[in-house]
């Protein structure tokens, strides 16, 4: 029997008898036929055994018009022997069932004048129409006609089967005709089957149909294997070429092109395993496959080009695929950041290598070399490296979203100089070249920019300033104050650099004049530094080095942020603490506050002091401006402290009549001094004042102090005493009972506390100590 699905060759055709002929009528047909000629005795031998036999018969009866009238049925077969079959359709429409699906599959295979799609389309509406039930009921009436015994149930399955397998491959002759095979196949499917990607529904369905499309997907599956193997042998070929040589051109696209001749022969088998939940296997295997190189490609090579552009022609390919859409998005995504990465960093490494790529060695010579020629066409050494290397990257990134990084690591290298290395004529060399240049930052940085540049050159400024007064050119300091204020500093800088020099003026001025030398309380000089905040190292996210592409996720970078201080939160405190002798130190808020303190009780003393205590007035002065004329502080605790120094100026004020009284001056309703500090203080520095706290009398286990401030817990009773012994037991200080009596323990463990809070180790008790100890 033929491959084709052949009507004119069916048995009953062949000799020209019915489903309801009998054993002697069939014998007779055949000598009839043999008699004709028209036939060979080898083809009417075979079609009257195949009606003689119970299985071959079934498939006979089966695979001709079972459902038609004898008369009808032998018409239809002239007409296809014929060729009569006019428009094809003509025909299909006035039968039904099993015939209209015999007569579509003939046509499948024979008939030459339609488009592809009308018979497959009539095969497969016959389908939906077929019964069973029905057609087991007219062959039972014929062979009860005819004498042949009855179907077996089962046997009928059987033979429905077979014949459902010829059905399928006449419809896929027809569509291996069409130039595009897997693009018919894939159109048949979006009719009859779910297609998950795009939400689509089919519009018919039923039991045979679902078999019917199951039978020609194998037959199409079967016939589509060879020309797969050789797309899945040439990627092998492509992926191994690429895996010797990865920067190799052109294989990327290579591969990407026999990924697409793979989905246009494999996208119907993938739909198809689709709507039912799997993934097509032989579209797996070559997704693992292509994967696996992807993942080489990227996190042993670096190659994140290639990478990225394989994992898009799988993602593109292989959406029918369950198991690995969510993988491959997440691939993809990843691999464009780390593309953009690489892509940043091929444009700025020359900035961040002529920045020193991390060499402090090499930072210290760009260091040398900003401040011995500046930053712009006439630089040298490394300063001439950076300065071009700025010129490149400007060029390539003018107009884009990059520019803002590059503005941001050259002021990230600024910052660096200026607060962490200390070296601020380099930072503000680099800052004054880049604000002279004709590009600009971004609109969202410029004004921070502005801020850091006007910041760096007051920095600059009493830096200079500073030096010059130690060298007693004060002509020159002021020289350099007006200087910097004409270029432009920070607000706060500003206001401190006029009120330098406006004391350097009036110093001058009045030289002679008795106890001027109180001035030099004015010169000391702070200025503030940035928090570490904003002096940490500006780290680019685009730092290929730390980036990996392994499954199951990836990191995203981070864009660089910048934020202002931190603004801690201080409690109202006085306590003070000396700060060491020398310039540029930074001060914490106890050093701060003997400074802010220290100023005032001067200024107070001056306008009080007579000839009896000058020079005692000239040696506090002198040792104030030691310890204070040039230091570093946070912002954050400078308002804090001046806020003390408000609030408490009348404390300050006793306190310096405290001082001027142990200077020996009399007749000035001056305090009486407390009592020298314990043995171990410093008392070197002839500015004592009676301790390290304002207000300190001194006045031992008293309720109050001079200011007639009350102490809230009385250390001579019981209930104050206890009161404080638990709260040093709490702070660690304190290891006897709480028991109210306060005894040698108790006042050793006060002496240590107020120690380690910048007091004079003592077991004095004022209300000062007891608000410091006492608050939460």
């Amino acid at each position: 029997m033929s491959t084709q699905f052949d009507l004119t060759a069916n048995p009953f055709h062949v000799l020209s008898v019915s489903l309801r002929s009998r054993q002697e009528d069939i014998l007779a047909a055949h000598d009839d036929a043999l008699a004709d000629g028209h036939r060979t005795e080898t083809e009417l031998g075979a079609a009257m055994r195949a009606l003689l036999t119970p299985k071959t018969r079934l498939d006979a009866e089966l695979g001709w018009l079972p459902l038609m009238a004898p008369a009808a049925a032998k018409e239809v077969g002239r007409k296809l022997a014929a060729g009569e079959t006019g428009s094809g359709d003509e025909l299909l429409g006035k039968l039904g069932g099993l015939d209209e699906a015999n007569v579509a599959a003939h046509l499948c295979a024979y008939e030459k004048s339609r488009s592809f799609w009308i018979y497959p389309t009539f095969l497969i509406s016959a389908y939906e129409e077929f019964d069973e039930q029905s057609l087991a009921e007219a062959l039972a009436q014929n062979r009860q006609v005819s004498g042949f015994q009855k179907i077996d149930k089962s046997m009928l399955s059987s033979a429905l089967s077979d014949l459902r397998k010829r059905h399928a491959r006449a419809a896929l002759n027809v569509i291996k005709r069409n130039a595009d095979p897997g693009d018919q196949m894939l159109l048949l499917m979006s009719e009859y089957v779910p297609m998950a990607t795009n939400g689509h529904q089919p519009t018919k369905s039923s039991r045979n149909v679902d078999l019917l499309i199951e039978a020609i997907a194998q037959e199409y599956d079967a016939w589509s294997e060879a020309g797969l193997r050789k797309i899945s042998d040439e990627i092998d070929q492509l992926a191994a070429k690429l895996r010797s040589t990865p920067a190799a051109s052109g294989i990327v696209e290579d591969i990407t092109s026999a990924l697409k001749r793979w989905d246009k022969i494999s996208q119907p088998m993938q739909v198809l395993e689709q709507a039912k939940g799997h993934d097509e296997p032989r579209s797996r295997k070559i997704y693992e496959e292509l994967r696996g190189l992807c993942l080489w490609l990227a996190n042993d090579k670096k190659s994140y080009e290639p990478a990225l552009g394989i994992s898009r022609a799988l993602q593109d390919t292989f959406p029918e695929l369950p198991s690995v859409s969510v993988a491959l998005s997440d691939d993809v995504e990843t691999l464009e950041g780390l593309v953009e990465e690489a892509r940043k960093t091929r444009v700025f490494e020359p900035m961040l290598n002529a920045l020193g790529g991390g060499d402090d060695e090499a930072l210290g010579d760009l260091e040398t070399h900003l401040m011995g020629s500046g930053f712009g066409p006439t630089s040298s050494g490394r300063a001439k490296l950076l300065y071009d290397a700025f010129e490149r990257c400007m060029a390539a990134v003018t107009k884009t979203e990059d520019e803002a990084i590059l503005w941001h690591i050259l002021r990230a290298a600024m910052l660096r100089m200026n607060n962490e290395r200390n070296a601020q004529r380099a930072a503000l060399a680099l800052g004054e070249g880049l604000d002279r240049h004709s590009n600009r930052p971004p609109a969202e940085m410029a004004s921070q920019f502005k801020e850091d540049l006007l910041t760096i050159r007051g920095n600059v400024a009493l830096d200079d300033a500073t030096a010059l007064l130690a060298r007693k050119e004060t002509s020159e300091a002021i020289k350099v104050i007006d200087r910097a204020l004409s270029l432009g500093v920070a607000d706060d800088q500003s206001n401190t650099l006029r009120g330098i020099r406006s004391v350097l003026r009036r110093r001058a001025a009045v030289r002679k004049i008795k106890l001027a030398i109180g001035a030099a309380v004015a010169i000391g000089i702070a200025y503030a530094i940035y928090s570490d905040n904003s002096s940490s190292r500006y780290s680019p996210s685009y730092n290929s080095s730390s980036s990996s592409y392994s499954t199951p996720s990836y990191n995203a970078p981070s864009a660089p942020t910048y934020s202002a201080p931190a603004q801690p939160t201080y409690i109202d405190d006085f306590s003070e603490l000396r700060p060491a002798i020398g310039t540029n130190n930074t001060l914490s808020i106890a050093e701060l506050r003997y400074c802010q303190f220290q100023k005032e009780r001067l200024e107070y003393i001056r306008l009080k002091a007579t000839d009896q205590v000058l020079a005692q007035f000239n040696a506090a002065v002198d040792d104030y401006n030691l310890r204070c004329s040039s230091f570093r502080y946070m912002p954050a605790d400078l308002s804090a402290v001046q806020a003390s120094t408000v609030k408490y100026k009348m404390q300050i004020n006793a306190s310096a009549d405290r001082l001027l009284a142990s200077w020996g001056q009399s007749g000035s309703n001056a305090w009486q001094p407390s009592p020298p500090p314990s043995p171990g203080v410093d008392t070197s520095s002839s500015d004592w004042v009676g301790g390290d706290t304002i207000g300190d009398q001194g006045a031992g286990e008293g309720v109050a102090d001079d200011n007639d401030h009350p102490v809230k817990y009385d250390l001579s009773t019981a209930e104050g005493a206890t009161a404080v012994q638990a709260r040093l037991r709490d702070l660690g200080f304190y290891q006897g009972k709480v028991d109210g009596h306060w005894n040698q323990g108790s006042k050793d463990a006060l002496a240590a506390w107020k120690k380690s809070a910048g007091f004079d180790q003592d077991d004095r008790w004022d209300w000062v100590v007891e608000t410091m100890l006492m608050q939460n």
